[in-house]
């Protein structure tokens, strides 16, 4: 009856410990549920948008959000630890602390939701009256 003790204890904290980091999210809940994972690495990262919507830029290793903001069809999105800067384009959008060696990860959002969040219409209506 020990001897089964000692395997059943052991195995039972794996399971739970396995289960418990399965459930983790992969990413911050600041980040869209819509937002796909598209480029990740410990140093120099870069990705280009296959179309307008919003990018996100996390550091899984501090746990934070660095960068999000909207990102055209084309645009090539570059996280630069040792520069210390993300750009979007040809415009750097963030000069935050980042760290070398952590984990950075881009998350994409092309859903009809991020697109339409980025572009407003403003309409200008103008009335005539013949008196």
């Amino acid at each position: 009856m020990t001897a089964i003790r000692r395997i059943a204890l052991p195995a039972w904290a794996y399971v739970v410990a396995i289960l418990l980091g399965g459930c983790m999210a992969d990413h911050s809940p600041q980040i869209s549920a819509n937002a796909q994972l598209a480029a990740e690495g410990t140093k120099k990262v870069s990705y280009r948008a296959p179309d307008d919507g919003k990018v996100y830029v996390f550091d899984q290793n501090d746990n934070r959000v660095v960068y999000y903001g909207d990102v055209g069809k084309g645009e090539l999105v570059t996280v630069d630890p040792e520069a210390n800067r993300v750009t979007v384009g040809d415009k750097t959008v963030a000069e935050k602390s980042l760290h070398n060696g952590n984990s950075h990860r881009i998350f994409f959002d092309d859903s009809t939701e991020a697109k339409t969040a980025s572009h407003t219409v403003v309409e200008e209506r103008r009335e005539t009256s013949t008196r």
